[in-house]
C-alpha cells in the first residue's frame, strides 16, 4: 500500500515538477545563407589552421585546410553578401566590385600561405595567417550584414 502511495505522489508530481524548471532562453536562429556557409566553411577550417600553422608536423593537415579555405573563397567570391539589399541601387555595384577584389585579396594570400607551408617556412606561414586573421577582420566590418535590435 505504502509503495502505490508512493508512486501515486511520484507520478502526480511530474508534471508539476516540469511547470517548475526554469525557462530556457530562446536562441535565436539566424537564416544561413549559401554565403554564409561559405564563410562558416572558411572560418572553421581557418580556426584550426591557427593552431597548428607554426608546427611544421601539421604542415600536411594546413595545406589541406588551406585548399578547403580557398574552394570556400572561390565559391564565395561568385556569391553577394546579404548587406547589398540594404543598399541604394547606385551604391551595389561599387560595393560588390569591393567585395569581389577583397576575395581575391584573401585567394592570393592563400596561395602564399600555401607556398610558405609547402616550403617548411612555418614562421612566414604563421605571418601569413596573422595578415589573413587582420584582412577577415577588415572584411567583415566592411562586408558583413550588421545585427540591428
Amino acid at each position: 500500500m505504502m509503495r502505490r502511495l508512493l508512486l501515486a505522489a511520484l507520478v502526480c508530481s511530474l508534471p508539476a515538477g516540469a511547470g517548475l524548471r526554469a525557462e530556457e532562453p530562446e536562441v535565436k536562429q539566424e537564416e544561413l545563407t549559401e554565403l554564409g556557409e561559405q564563410m562558416e566553411l572558411m572560418s572553421s577550417a581557418f580556426r584550426r589552421l591557427r593552431r597548428q600553422a607554426a608546427e611544421p608536423a601539421y604542415n600536411e593537415s594546413s595545406v589541406e585546410l588551406v585548399a578547403v579555405i580557398r574552394t570556400a573563397a572561390t565559391a564565395a567570391k561568385a556569391l553577394v553578401p546579404a548587406t547589398v539589399a540594404e543598399l541604394p541601387e547606385t551604391e551595389r555595384a561599387p560595393f560588390i566590385a569591393a567585395y569581389r577584389a577583397r576575395m581575391d585579396e584573401l585567394i592570393d594570400q592563400l596561395n602564399e600561405l600555401l607556398a610558405a607551408l609547402r616550403a617548411g617556412d612555418n614562421p612566414a606561414a604563421v605571418r601569413q595567417v596573422d595578415a589573413l586573421a587582420a584582412l577577415q577582420k577588415a572584411g567583415h566590418r566592411e562586408f558583413r550584414k550588421r545585427e540591428r535590435d
